[in-house]
């Protein structure tokens, strides 16, 4: 090796493998950040739609027992939260349909 040539290849090598090492360091907490966050998104996706499941199930109850009862208190309270619905008497339906015309 020539004396006035500067720092040797070795040691300019051996300093960008270690810089790249840190750089992989970094990156991999990064990633590891990014894919915890993501894993949390994705646990609540799943929670919520087994969460609006339950709901639709519960609306769909209280609308029943509201309308088979004609409760004025959970048609109230239904409607407070922006859910309508209509009662289809199906036995009047039958009986007008089966009733002579004219």
């Amino acid at each position: 090796m020539r004396e006035g040539s500067g720092l040797p290849w070795t040691t300019v090598i051996a300093a960008t493998a270690l810089l790249l090492v840190l750089a992989n360091l970094l990156l991999t907490a990064g990633n590891r950040e990014l894919r915890n966050e993501a894993n949390e998104r994705q646990q609540f996706i799943n929670q919520s739609i087994r969460l609006n499941r339950l709901n639709s199930q519960l609306i769909r109850s209280l609308a029943n027992l509201a309308a088979q009862n004609n409760d004025e208190q959970i048609r109230s309270l239904l409607s407070a939260n922006g859910v309508s619905f209509t009662i289809n008497d199906r036995r009047r339906q039958t009986a007008e349909s089966a009733a002579p015309s004219g």
